[in-house]
């Protein structure tokens, strides 16, 4: 079973919040295992952009998390982009399945639009410590069902700024 944390963020803001997330898990999990490409290699038509380079010094920010504020900083090895479109073959059941996956290895992180209401993303985390390896955010298109996966993954710390 997940554990969810809700914040009340505007989708502008989803990006940044997916490192905030790290302060809130403690669970031991294995970094080297990234189960959400391993599921969207198995699929047919989705369209992958993949970024590889390492991207030093990516992350350097300071952010207000349940009126603490935490200090980000690390490095990203690699961010993909996975769009199921239209086109995508099965794609409600593509779509049930990365969410399977993700709510069984990775701690979702509740958003919600800056009125209060139910966000069109998702975001799930993988962590260790105050180090976040992984983050997942998921944009959701409720009228035709397609949906975007946006993974980032490297090394971000997160500390205390005061």
């Amino acid at each position: 079973a997940s554990q969810t944390t809700r914040f009340n963020i505007s989708k502008m803001q989803a990006v940044i919040t997916l490192f905030s997330s790290l302060i809130l898990m403690t669970t031991d999990v294995d970094v080297n295992k990234n189960e959400v490409a391993e599921a969207i290699s198995q699929m047919n038509g989705v369209t992958t952009l993949s970024f590889s380079k390492d991207m030093v010094d990516a992350i350097d920010l300071d952010i207000d998390v349940e009126d603490k504020i935490k200090h980000l900083d690390g490095d990203f090895n690699e961010i993909k982009l996975n769009i199921f479109g239209e086109s995508t073959p099965d794609l409600a059941s593509n779509r049930e399945t990365i969410l399977k996956v993700l709510n069984k290895h990775y701690k979702e992180i509740d958003l919600e639009d800056e009125d209060g209401s139910e966000s069109d993303a998702l975001l799930y985390t993988k962590s260790k410590g105050n180090r976040i390896y992984e983050a997942h955010l998921l944009l959701l298109d409720e009228s035709d069902n397609t949906f975007t996966v946006i993974s980032f993954i490297g090394d971000v710390v997160v500390t205390n700024k005061d």
